[in-house]
């Protein structure tokens, strides 16, 4: 028997994960069971056909979900309720007298009630009804288990966290490091430090070490895998870890805090010529927006953060410039901040693109490389972020719409469309193709083998 995960599809097939990393098995409809999308199952292997295993659903260990929004249709007098979520099937609403009458078209926040007869429409269990205000916020809370609230336990155990630091870590707190970070930030997980000496670079990226406070294995670490990350909404903020305990964490000015970090010796063609990664103690220095950052680029500001300021940028100028001799791609397209009031959008802003900001994601990415090969390289296991090369499908049906428009593109190499994009900048037609350009790109995802990303021009990443 094979465990894993169920991938399933409205139209009644799906196709089962397994967990040990095997080639995903195809399920014919009709021999799905009772699972739905997202639950954990067992299948057994049936035939093979054209080289590929189908085979058939025997249990739902755990549900992925138990609960869905909907939209309610009424027909001949049966109800049921069609879910948001298109890749799960219709629920049958079962009226009796302790039930609640719905009304064509509404919206309701329901449950699964008892499902054993793959046979017919799962019953349901009309929990609430939504309303429109609230309609985009329940569905995205319920299809990702989206919770703002912890359990009690896990705020009573931040309370006994004890952090001693040990004296083998690595002492930085003389070193001047700084945060960069938006105006309204308020955790500060990263923090950068650099010198220059005899024609090469030395960067420290310092990150927050949520090891030193959160236990393996404790109740703060059993939620924090059941949330996975922090998910932000314009107006709204679902925490991996309760804010008690990210204000503890955070790398607050002039306090002493426990981090990881990752030293990268660079030469001036921003090549890593060596590296290592400790874990230390560092006192942030000084808490810079992005916006203070770049005025001490341009000249403005305390002499002292200002010309460290500008030897970092004069690093991120190195570093883009061997990304572009590699072809990395950099769409130009404009970033938004959306405004909630009450609800609903207030408005829809530009966000400038700042030197401060370009400086941040350099270094950024410059250490997740570092990270990447160094756990490639230890034989360890790990996860990377890797993005595929495009589809040449859509390579040719971007190279025809870009003729149409009077340009030329030479070629589907990476240096050829980051050549391309070079070409069309300040041109009346930019922004379409560069838009056009990215929808021809592949997602970028998480893996555990490592490849390159395409778009970053990296060989390795995480």
């Amino acid at each position: 028997m094979i465990k894993g995960r169920f991938d399933g599809k409205f139209s009644g097939y799906g196709f089962v994960i397994p967990e040990d990393g095997t080639p995903d098995i195809f399920i014919p409809p009709g021999s799905t069971g009772i699972a739905l999308d997202g639950d954990l199952v067992l299948a057994i292997k049936t035939r093979k056909r054209k080289g590929k295993w189908e085979g058939k659903i025997i249990k739902v260990l755990k549900r992925g979900r138990e609960r869905f929004v909907g939209r309610v249709v009424v027909e001949d007098n049966i109800t049921f309720i069609e879910p948001f979520d298109k890749d799960i099937p219709y629920f049958f609403y079962p009226l009796n007298a302790r039930e609640k009458k719905l009304k064509q078209g509404e919206v309701v926040l329901f449950e699964i009630a008892g499902w054993t007869n793959p046979k017919y429409s799962p019953p349901c269990r009309v929990i609430r009804r939504v309303r429109k205000r609230e309609l985009e916020k329940t569905v995205l809370e319920e299809e990702f288990s989206l919770k703002k609230e912890f359990p009690v336990k896990v705020l009573k155990s931040i309370e006994k966290i004890n952090v001693v630091i040990r004296k083998d870590r690595e002492d930085w707190r003389k070193q001047f490091a700084i945060t960069i970070d938006p105006e309204d930030a308020k955790d500060f997980d990263d923090a950068i430090a650099l010198e220059k000496k005899r024609g090469y670079y030395y960067l420290y990226v310092h990150i927050a070490d949520v090891s030193a406070f959160v236990e393996k294995g404790s109740s703060i670490d059993r939620e924090a895998e059941k949330r996975g990350c922090t998910v932000y909404l314009p107006n709204e903020t679902y925490f991996m870890l309760p804010a008690e305990l990210t204000k503890r964490i955070s790398l607050l000015e002039g306090e002493d805090k426990p981090v990881m970090s990752v030293f990268m010796k660079i030469d001036a063609d921003g090549e890593v010529r060596d590296y290592w990664i400790k874990q230390g103690i560092m006192r942030n220095a000084k808490r810079l927006t992005y916006k203070e950052a770049e005025k001490m680029i341009k000249g403005k500001g305390k002499r002292g953060i200002q010309g460290r300021l500008k030897t970092m940028m004069e690093l991120a100028d190195v570093i883009s410039s061997k990304k572009a001799r590699l072809g990395r791609l950099d769409f130009k397209l404009p970033e938004v901040k959306v405004v909630i009031e009450n609800g609903e959008v207030a408005g829809v802003f530009p966000v400038e693109r700042l030197n401060s900001h370009r400086l941040v994601e350099e270094f950024m990415v410059l250490a997740n490389e570092t990270v990447a090969s160094h756990i490639m390289n230890s034989g360890k296991p790990g996860i990377y972020r890797i993005h595929e090369e495009p589809d040449i499908e859509k390579l040719y049906d971007f190279a025809r719409f870009v003729r149409e428009l009077g340009f030329k593109l030479d070629g589907f190499s990476r240096e050829n469309l980051y050549a391309f994009l070079k070409s069309v900048e300040g041109e009346p037609f930019e922004k379409v193709l560069n838009y056009e350009l990215l929808r021809c790109m592949k997602r970028a995802r998480y893996v555990a083998v490592p490849q390159p990303h395409f778009g970053l021009a990296s060989e390795i990443y995480t």
